[in-house]
């Protein structure tokens, strides 16, 4: 068979494997020397389909990397793939790690784990950087004092070709803070003060967003957020979003006259806690969930962020505001089979094939046994005018949530929103299980238990405080309120 293949020109060949999928062209490399030659061609791994999450940086081009770099990526990522869909989960092996304090949030972000933890007094709290690249030997590298905010969040973003740490700190109890946002810029290598109060690298100051922030996402230099003031307690929350420039300091109020209670098209009307925002190098991203009777609907809108970075650029020193305007793309909102679900969507896309955000939809415990999960296809890279797109572009599976008796806690979605992890709790017999889920855009999505019950582990489940996920490794980390972390590889 591969002496015929052989006897067609290279360009038809080419044109041919492109096609294929990258089991067959790895099964193609075992048959003889001059095909396992040939396949090693860039241009063939440049231009395969691959849906599958790579370990990669974001900042990285998949297509500047050669086609014997892709190949190892895309044999790890099926590796990872394969043990993620198995029937029985495997772990392929666990690291504790020791961090003092109790841990409530976590996030990988590559080879680097950021936790955010408080003192057994919650006096203090303490936000961590781990050198994880060899989880049997992580290392706490960083570690910035905060004031006691014992419901502070944060989000992360590696910068500066993956050697800068860029931390929003938001979401503060303390009403007296005139900072509600706080940006921290941390080296990653280097010299570094030992841990200490630091001083923010710029902030938000509350009397320019009078309101709840929430839904920050870090896109290079750009900070988004949404910001929820409740007027009163009869009347639904007016919301706005800020974008701020986390190099210069300077910030955008976006909002759109005339529609306070509401962002975009009218079928676009989210509760401030359903309401999430993305940014991306050329647009920002909106979804959300309807109110009242419409609150089985899930709306999603993308608009162009350029006019908002113009506005940040230009040389002004009034209030920055600018309206909302008409969406590039608007995705007519789907109904969901339930009223007050909780969903949860992803905030990355790489390569070709990648362009989605995803969105998980938990049904209310007592009410469905199973959720659903819905990829919503984003413009191509350098296009944000992609024109609007029929609801036949969407991908919409169910998923089994284990019966209507169970209700979904410490959601975790991977970045590409290809995997998730969470922790399900019996409403009636208090019962504690950590859920695995992968979710295929042209298949049926494959949910499982995260851990095999055969296992006997040193944590107790419903002691877990956070979960995080980076779903290109096969990395979950369970933080537990002892003061424990466990570094899983799956």
């Amino acid at each position: 068979m591969s002496s015929v293949l052989l006897k067609l020109p290279d360009d038809i060949l080419i044109s041919i494997f492109i096609f294929l999928l990258v089991q067959d062209i790895l099964h193609l490399q075992l048959t003889c020397r001059a095909l396992h030659r040939f396949c090693r061609n860039d241009y063939i791994w440049h231009n395969i389909r691959f849906d599958l999450p790579l370990d990669i940086p974001p900042y990285i081009d998949p297509n500047a990397l050669s086609g014997i770099e892709l190949r190892r990526l895309c044999v790890q990522a099926l590796r990872v793939e394969h043990n993620w869909r198995a029937p029985t989960s495997c772990v392929k092996s666990m690291h504790r790690v020791y961090h003092g304090d109790i841990v409530f949030q976590t996030m990988f972000l590559g080879g680097w784990l950021l936790t955010l933890s408080r003192d057994s007094t919650a006096r203090t709290c303490v936000l961590s950087a781990w050198n994880v690249h060899d989880p049997s030997n992580a290392k706490r590298e960083r570690s910035i004092l905060l004031e006691n905010t014992q419901k502070a969040r944060f989000s992360a973003a590696l910068s500066n070709d993956d050697i800068e740490l860029s931390i929003a700190v938001y979401g503060t109890s303390n009403r007296t803070d005139k900072e509600p946002i706080k940006i921290y810029r941390v080296p990653l290598y280097g010299d570094f003060p030992p841990t200490s109060y630091a001083q923010p690298k710029c902030a938000l100051l509350k009397e320019n967003v009078d309101g709840t922030i929430y839904g920050i996402s870090i896109h290079g230099e750009i900070l988004g957020a949404i910001v929820a003031k409740l007027v009163d307690t009869f009347s639904p929350p007016t919301y706005r979003i800020v974008f701020l420039n986390i190099r210069t300091g300077t910030h955008v109020l976006v909002d759109r006259p005339g529609h306070a209670n509401h962002l975009g098209a009218p079928q676009l009307q989210a509760f401030s806690t359903q309401l999430r925002l993305r940014v991306f190098e050329d647009y920002f991203v909106l979804a959300g969930t309807g109110t009242g009777t419409d609150s089985r609907l899930l709306g999603f809108q993308i608009y162009d962020i350029s006019p908002i970075l113009e506005k940040m650029d230009s040389i002004c020193s009034e209030q920055k505001v600018v309206s909302l305007g008409e969406p590039l793309v608007q995705y007519f909102p789907l109904s969901i089979p339930f009223h007050g679900y909780e969903h949860h969507i992803s905030g990355l896309t790489t390569g070709s094939y990648l362009r989605f955000i995803t969105s998980l939809c938990f049904p209310p415990p007592s009410t469905s046994s199973f959720g659903h999960v819905v990829h919503f296809p984003l413009p191509p890279a350098g296009r944000p005018e992609m024109e609007h797109c029929p609801e036949t572009s969407i991908v919409k599976h169910k998923f089994p949530t284990s019966g209507a008796s169970w209700d979904a806690q410490l959601v975790e979605i991977g970045q590409t929103g290809r995997r998730a992890v969470w922790l399900q709790r019996h409403l009636e017999t208090d019962q504690f299980v950590f859920m695995r889920a992968t979710f295929p855009l042209n298949q049926e999505p494959l949910v499982g238990s995260l851990l095999p019950s055969h296992m006997v582990f040193p944590f107790e489940a419903h002691t877990c405080q956070s979960i995080s996920l980076d779903e290109a490794t096969g990395r979950v980390c369970l933080a537990f309120h002892t003061g424990e972390l466990y570094l899983l590889q799956f």
